[in-house]
């Protein structure tokens, strides 16, 4: 193919948002008609939305000013509301990750309890993304308190600053339920769900190019193109560096591609994607990494044991390959980390990656 507009249409109700990946990834356009010059095959994504999305309100996490830990029922945060929406989840912190559960409630302006959660935690949770789901609607005063909890949990006794609020957020944390101002209690980074978005509808670009389309054959994790005078491996849309031969080895999942070039022309000829959801040599131990729980509603925990040694990479791709998440956990050895990142519906694939070795283990969020 030679390089040429596409253009997609899409058409639903509410705002048309379109992303580079399935959940997560980044805006890249808004509205009925996205046009743009398109240089390869590559896939896009579209919502529908009706409201203001997720909002995150109140400290990213408990490191400010001076910390303690406590379990003082009753005391919490207090917040007003400017218009229906649901607190999504909040982290807290226990102080010595024994395993345990902590109650959170939920109370009016009167003081009378509306809603209520328990979350149970399993051993060496030094940090939970508990999920509230507490709806509710336009009001002043709200509180969000302490329940009680099997241990003691973080907050600052100083640098906290009220009001805290977030461009667009209908949620602003006020103040606290003791009256101090100077104190921050237990629950840190409030994700707000605000208003309605649908699944991400994949959309994409293909080419019908004058080169014969090349096409991939595997054996094993090597990857061999169609015969042609030239060759160029992608991974996920993006060249591999060095990937000029007809053969590749592929050391990673993903979604991968051949292109073939007309030296005289410049036009390219794409080949249709080859998946590799897993790599033959994925030769952690099947013990020393767990994810649960799995099934999961979109926020689960990986545990990994002792015997994991060095830093750990951690990407969750779907099932065409794209890499919607991923992170480093710097001393992974004997920790539990929680996920939360609002992942559609679907099959995906969680890896992991030390120093020599990696595993690949399937995940499901329904």
């Amino acid at each position: 193919m030679c390089p040429r507009t596409a253009d997609l249409t899409a058409v639903g109700s509410g705002t048309l948002n379109w992303y580079d990946a399935p959940t997560g990834g980044s805006q890249v356009f808004s509205g009925t008609n996205y046009s743009f010059n398109a240089v390869a095959p590559i896939t896009y994504y579209v919502e529908s939305a009706d409201g203001g999305g997720r909002k995150h309100v109140g400290p990213p996490n408990r490191g400010f000013g001076t910390q303690n830990n406590n379990n003082i029922v009753g005391n919490g945060l207090l917040f007003d509301v400017t218009k229906n929406c649901t607190i999504d989840s909040v982290l807290v912190y226990p102080a010595t990750g024994a395993a345990g559960s902590v109650t959170i409630n939920l109370l009016d302006n009167t003081g009378t309890q509306i809603n209520t959660v328990t979350y149970n935690y399993p051993v060496n949770s030094f940090v939970l993304r508990v999920p509230v789901g507490f709806a509710v609607t336009p009001g002043t005063g709200y509180q969000l308190v302490n329940g009680g909890g099997t241990d003691n949990y973080y907050y600052n006794t100083t640098n906290a600053t009220y009001p805290y609020t977030t461009i667009s957020c209908p949620v602003t944390i006020t103040g606290t339920t003791t009256g101090s101002t100077t104190n921050y209690f237990y629950f840190y980074d409030w994700v707000v769900k605000d208003g309605c978005t649908s699944t991400r509808t994949p959309v994409s670009v293909i080419f019908n190019g004058t080169l014969p389309q090349p096409t991939i054959s595997a054996a094993g994790s090597t990857l061999t193109s169609s015969a042609a005078p030239n060759y160029q491996w992608y991974l996920n849309g993006v060249p591999i560096p060095g990937a000029t031969s007809q053969s590749y080895n592929a050391t990673q999942p993903g979604s991968y591609t051949v292109a073939v070039t007309d030296q005289s022309s410049g036009c390219v000829s794409f080949s249709d994607p080859f998946v590799v959801v897993g790599i033959n040599d994925l030769n952690v131990d099947d013990d020393a990494v767990t994810v649960f729980p799995n099934p999961s509603n979109g926020l689960f925990s990986i545990q990994f044991t002792k015997t994991v040694k060095g830093a750990a990479d951690v990407s969750i791709s779907n099932t065409i390959g794209q890499v919607v998440y991923k992170t480093t956990v710097v001393s992974p050895a004997g920790q539990i980390v929680q996920i939360d990142n609002d992942l559609a519906k679907g099959t995906y694939f969680v890896t992991i990656q030390t120093i020599n070795e990696v595993k690949q283990i399937p995940l499901v969020i329904h």
